[in-house]
Formats: structure tokens, C-alpha cells, sequence
């Protein structure tokens, strides 16, 4: 008795199933298509962790800006004018934005390197 899962049709139409090629072989396309929910996969993450970086922004400098923050210290009491400053008009916001960006892109390291892996 044949059944047509047993010949690797599909119950739903009468299309053959594709089945998995124990080579890993892939036309373009199917490697496209692949390729392409990876970088969605990796792009939703950074973005998730630049959201998070955008919400902890001022904890984030805090801890970056810890070193520069004793050099200046360090300076002002030998009695130099030292300051940490901002010299452009969206200089600030820039800054954020940059520092955010980066906290997401490290914070789903282990998610893009996974799909880079996996892919």
C-alpha cells in the first residue's frame, strides 16, 4: 500500500515535497531568500538593542565618559581649564544617537553572529 506521503507528495496539492538536501545545496534564490530573513532577523535585534541604548543613554555616557571624567579631574586640580564639549549644533543628539546604535549592535552580538553562523 503507497501513500502519498510515503512518495513525498504533499497532502495539499499535488506538488512534491522538496526535501532536504543532505549537501546543504540551494539554488540562488532559496539562498536568497534565506539570506535575506537572516538580515531581518539581525536588524530587528540591533534595532530592539539600539532602542534599549536610546532608553539608558545617560547610564550608558556615564560609564564611557568615567575615564575621560578623572583625566579632567585630574587636570583641573594642577589648575588647567579642562572640559568635555560639544562643538557641533546636533553634536548632542548625534552622540545618542551614535552611542544607542552601538550599545544595540554589541548588546545582539550573539544574535547576528548566530544567524551569520547559521546562514
Amino acid at each position: 500500500m503507497t501513500t502519498t506521503e510515503s512518495i513525498g507528495v504533499n497532502n495539499d496539492d499535488s506538488r512534491p515535497r522538496r526535501g532536504r538536501n543532505p549537501e546543504g545545496r540551494m539554488p540562488l534564490a532559496d539562498h536568497l531568500r534565506e539570506l535575506r530573513g537572516r538580515l531581518v532577523k539581525s536588524l530587528i535585534a540591533v534595532a530592539i538593542g539600539t532602542v534599549i541604548g536610546w532608553h539608558y543613554y545617560h547610564q550608558i555616557f556615564d560609564f564611557l565618559a568615567a575615564p575621560i571624567n578623572d583625566v579632567v579631574a585630574q587636570a583641573q586640580a594642577q589648575g588647567r581649564d579642562v572640559r568635555l564639549t560639544i562643538n557641533d549644533v546636533a553634536g548632542a543628539f548625534t552622540l545618542q544617537i551614535k552611542v544607542a546604535a552601538m550599545f544595540g549592535f554589541i548588546v545582539a552580538c550573539p544574535v547576528w553572529i548566530y544567524q551569520l553562523w547559521r546562514f
